[in-house]
C-alpha cells in the first residue's frame, strides 16, 4: 500500500485533544480525524497514511488494536501512541507492534511536531527504498536483495533501539533475527558485568525445553561461542541459566540433531567480546556467503543495545541490593511489599512479616570494632537464608534490622518460621579473623488479612504497607521488652 506522503490520522476519543492535535498539525500535513476506533478503521480502509497518531484509550477500545491492523495492512506506516497512563508493559507491546514513538499527555507540541516530521520521512525512505528494490527491473538481482538486506536492517535496528528493558531487547533481537535468517532456533549466550546467562528463541517450535537448548550449544561448541568465556560443562550441567523467550510449547516437537551447524555472530561492545548469537537451521537448509557477511557486518549494530540492556539490568541490581550483606535493600523490600500486598488484596490469599534485630548490637560494635560488626550481619544473612523458603523476600531493613516478607503464609506458620529463624541465630557462633562472636535476635511477626478490602475502593497501598511494618515492628519492641531474644506475634 503505496502511503500519501503528507496524509496524516489522529485518532482520540476526546473531540478537544481532537482538534487541538490536527491544528498543530495542519500547516504542514492534511489531517484526518476520528474520534473512535470503527471510524480509525474506516478512514484507514479509504485512505493511505504517512502517520497515525493515537491515543491508547479509545472509549473501551485500545490505539494498540488500531496500530495492529494498520501496520499488518502496511507495514511502513508509521504510528506514534499518545497516553496518560504509560507502563513499561504498554511501551513493550508498542514497540513489539512496531510502534515508533510513544508520547505521554500533557502533550509537548515542539515534540509532537518533530516526532511527526521524523514519522513522515522515515515512511518516505521506507517506502521509496522497498519501490527501488522491488519494481526496478533495471536494478540486478543481487542489488535488489542487497538493498532488501539494508532495508531490513535498517528496521531492526530502529525497533531494537526503542525497546525499554533488557527483557524486550532480547525478545525483539531473537524474534527478528529468526525472521530474517529464518533460523529454526536462535540463542543469545552473553557473559558480562557479573552475568552468564543463555536467551534462546524458537521460531518453529523445536527445542523448547532446557535440555535441548544446551545439547545443541554444547553439540557445535566454536571458538566464537567459547571466546566469550562461557564454559562448555557449566552449561551441559545447567550452571549457566538458559531463558525461553517468547510463547514456549509444552512439548518439543523437534530434536536437536535435526539442527545443522550454526551461524555464530560474535557480539563486541567497548573492546570486549561479551556474547554471541548463534542461529540454527535444519541440517538440510543452507545459506550463502554473502548472507553470513551481511550478518557480520549487523553485528556492531546488535551489540551495543544488549550491552546496555546489561548494565541497566546490574543498575538496577546494585540499586536493589544492600551493599555489605548482598540481600534485598530497604527500597527493594518495600517494592516487594507492595507488590505482595496488592496480590494479597487480589487474590484474596493471606500475607505475614517478620522483622528481626539484633540483640544489643551496639555492644558488639563497641566491644569488637565495627569491622566484626559487619561480619555479624553477613553472618546473621546466611544464617536466615537457610531457613526461609523461595517464595519469601529477605532484606536488610537499615542498621542490624532485618525483615522477611512471606506470601501465602497465615499467622501460625509465620510465627513458626519467626521461631525456626530465631533458634538458628542462637546457635550461630561469628568467626572472623580469630575473634568469635555469639549473639541473638529479637523477632517480632505482623499478619495482613485482605478481608473487607476492594480494589475499586481507591486503597491508599502506602497506608497499608506502613501499618503491617508498623504492628511488625511494635511486636518486635514487644519481645525486647520481654527479655529479648524471643519471638512475639503481633495482634
Amino acid at each position: 500500500m503505496a502511503s500519501e506522503q503528507n496524509r496524516i490520522l489522529v485518532v482520540d476519543d476526546d473531540i478537544y485533544i481532537v482538534q487541538f492535535l490536527k491544528n498543530a498539525l495542519k500547516d504542514m500535513y492534511n489531517v484526518d480525524t476520528a474520534h473512535c476506533l470503527a471510524d480509525a478503521l474506516d478512514l484507514f480502509d479509504e485512505h493511505s497514511y504517512a502517520v497515525i497518531v493515537t491515543d491508547l484509550n479509545l472509549a473501551q477500545e485500545s490505539g494498540m488494536t488500531l496500530a495492529r491492523y494498520a501496520r499488518e495492512k502496511d507495514p511502513y506506516v508509521e504510528v506514534i501512541i499518545v497516553t496518560g497512563h504509560a507502563s513499561v508493559e504498554s511501551a513493550r507491546e508498542a514497540i513489539d507492534l512496531g510502534v515508533v514513538s510513544y508520547l505521554t499527555k500533557p502533550i509537548d507540541l515542539a515534540t509532537l511536531r518533530m516526532q511527526v516530521n521524523r514519522s513522515v520521512m522515515s515512511n518516505r525512505f521506507n517506502v521509496r527504498s522497498k519501490m527501488y528494490s522491488v519494481k526496478s527491473d533495471a536494478i540486478p538481482e543481487q542489488l535488489r536483495d542487497h538493498m532488501t538486506d539494508i532495508l531490513a536492517l535498517y528496521q531492526f535496528v530502529t525497533k531494537l533501539n526503542q525497546t525499554v528493558e533488557l527483557a524486550g531487547t532480547v525478545q525483539v533481537l531473537l524474534k527478528e533475527i529468526s525472521l530474517l535468517y529464518r533460523a529454526d532456533l536462535a540463542i543469545l549466550g552473553v557473559k558480562c558485568l557479573g552475568f552468564e546467562e543463555i536467551y534462546s528463541y524458537s521460531l518453529t517450535g523445536m527445542f523448547c525445553t532446557e535440555e535441548e537448548i544446551r545439547g545443541s550449544i554444547c553439540e557445535h561448541w566454536n571458538s566464537e561461542v567459547s571466546g566469550v568465556g562461557i564454559d562448555r560443562d557449566s552449561v551441559l550441567n545447567g550452571l549457566v541459566p538458559v531463558e525461553i523467550v517468547g510463547e514456549t510449547c509444552s512439548e518439543s516437537v523437534g530434536s536437536p540433531t535435526k539442527a545443522g551447524k550454526p551461524f555464530v555472530i560474535p557480539l563486541v561492545s567497548y573492546g570486549e567480546n561479551f556474547g554471541f548469537i548463534a542461529l540454527y537451521r535444519d541440517a538440510g537448509s543452507s545459506s550463502s556467503n554473502d548472507h553470513h557477511e551481511f550478518y557480520y557486518a549487523m553485528a556492531p549494530l546488535l551489540a551495543p543495545p544488549v550491552y546496555r540492556g546489561f548494565i541497566e539490568k546490574k543498575m538496577h541490581e546494585q540499586a536493589q541490593t544492600d551493599g555489605l550483606t548482598g540481600i534485598a535493600n530497604r527500597r527493594a523490600l518495600q517494592e516487594a511489599l507492595a507488590r505482595d500486598i496488592q496480590r494479597a488484596v487480589r487474590y484474596d490469599r493471606p500475607l505475614s512479616v517478620i522483622i528481626m534485630d539484633i540483640d544489643d548490637f551496639k555492644k558488639v560494635n563497641d566491644t569488637f570494632g565495627h569491622l566484626m560488626g559487619d561480619e555479624v550481619l553477613k553472618d546473621l544473612t546466611v544464617a536466615v537464608k537457610t531457613v526461609i523458603r523461595g517464595s519469601d523476600f529477605f532484606g536488610r531493613y537499615g542498621g542490624e534490622e532485618f525483615v522477611v516478607i512471606l506470601p501465602d503464609t497465615e499467622r501460625e506458620g509465620a510465627a513458626h518460621l519467626a521461631e525456626r529463624i530465631r533458634e538458628v541465630i542462637e546457635k550461630r557462633v561469628c568467626i572472623s579473623t580469630g575473634v568469635s562472636v555469639d549473639y541473638r535476635a529479637s523477632v517480632g511477626v505482623a499478619v495482613f488479612t485482605p478481608e473487607n478490602i476492594v480494589i475499586s475502593d481507591g486503597v491508599d497501598w502506602g497506608v497499608l504497607e506502613t501499618s503491617l511494618i508498623g504492628r511488625a515492628d511494635d511486636a518486635l519492641y514487644m519481645a525486647k521488652g520481654k527479655g529479648k531474644n524471643c519471638v512475639v506475634v503481633a495482634d
